[in-house]
């Protein structure tokens, strides 16, 4: 899942003192390669009730940010700085005028789940259906060209928010499973 949105940009050349703005075009990617080992335990053979246990691992940036601006690597030919801004923080540009960052997750991220279904199908054709959630932990936002000022991040309280919300990724899977003979 891919979306584009244009956020503004502010810089500072040495020469003046006041900082100046512009807008910069972003892409956002929330699309991660993963796999997962995951162990479904009927606790009553004859009905279709498991409970799904495992881990997801790999793709641990959960939202990928890329953008460019030509007037961004100007501002670089000329000694300046130049920063995103997205909400209340600033990702750095580097000499090409190229912003780059996200939200990182861990790699290794536990799951559970419950769900309806037979994983061998008693008929030839057999639906189930899971519902779970995996423990990400702490999203920590990140940048390629540069650091970002971490004293924003622990002050704001809608950061805060957006952090405890995101430290379970819930799932819903639905599956068709056929038998061969």
């Amino acid at each position: 899942i891919t979306f584009n949105a244009d956020a503004d940009f502010e810089y500072k050349l040495p020469t003046e003192n006041t900082p100046k703005s512009g807008t910069v075009s972003l892409k956002g990617d929330l699309g991660r390669v993963q796999g997962q080992v995951i162990f479904n335990v009927y606790p009553f053979p004859q009905a279709g009730f498991f409970v799904a246990a495992g881990a997801y691992f790999g793709g641990g940036k959960l939202l990928k940010i890329s953008g460019h601006s030509d007037e961004l690597a100007e501002i670089a030919g000329l000694g300046g700085e130049a920063q995103a801004i997205i909400g209340d923080f600033k990702i750095p540009a580097n000499e090409n005028g190229d912003i780059a960052g996200g939200f990182r997750v861990k790699k290794f991220r536990p799951y559970v789940g419950i769900g309806w279904g037979k994983a061998i199908p008693g008929k030839l054709v057999n639906f189930s259906t899971e519902l779970g959630v995996q423990f990400e932990g702490k999203p920590e936002l990140y940048s390629l060209y540069g650091e970002i000022d971490k004293s924003l991040i622990e002050d704001d309280n809608t950061f805060k928010k957006v952090q405890d919300i995101l430290k379970v990724y819930p799932t819903l899977t639905f599956r068709l499973n056929f038998r061969a003979f």
